[in-house]
């Protein structure tokens, strides 16, 4: 059995780079680590993703408010009403919010919203994660 240390990065299929390195860079605040013609590699906090171009149109099969499959994002709890402001100002819908009690893994408020691809993100206010 492989026994794996973390995630070194994740990957999003994009239909748009440009729109997309704009979307998770201006509205998210991702910081970029890297371009390349096809990709680009994003870095938050001390984790990493990147979005790579997609071959042809992405087709997710999913509903458009469907959060099973999704990517979330660790916001500061004291910035995190700010931030939902802030994605509204700049046209993103957010079709989900839940705040989630102790003891269920990753407890704390989180909201979901799409990028321009749509594929589901979340942003949630871990508070001080235990798990």
């Amino acid at each position: 059995m492989i026994k794996t240390k973390g995630i070194v990065h994740f990957s999003l299929p994009v239909t748009d780079i440009d729109r997309s390195l704009a979307f998770y860079r201006d509205i998210l605040g991702m910081e970029v680590s890297e371009e390349r013609k096809m990709m680009v590699f994003f870095r938050t906090g001390n984790d990493h993703f990147m979005i790579t171009k997609a071959p042809g149109p992405v087709n997710l099969g999913q509903k458009d408010t469907d959060t099973m499959c999704h990517q979330a994002f660790w916001v500061e709890s004291d910035k995190y009403d700010d931030y939902l402001e802030d994605l509204k100002s700049n046209g993103v819908d957010i079709f989900f919010e839940e705040d989630r009690p102790p003891p269920a893994n990753f407890s704390g408020r989180r909201a979901y919203f799409h990028d321009p691809d749509m594929h589901v993100l979340e942003i949630i206010d871990w508070g001080n994660p235990t798990k």
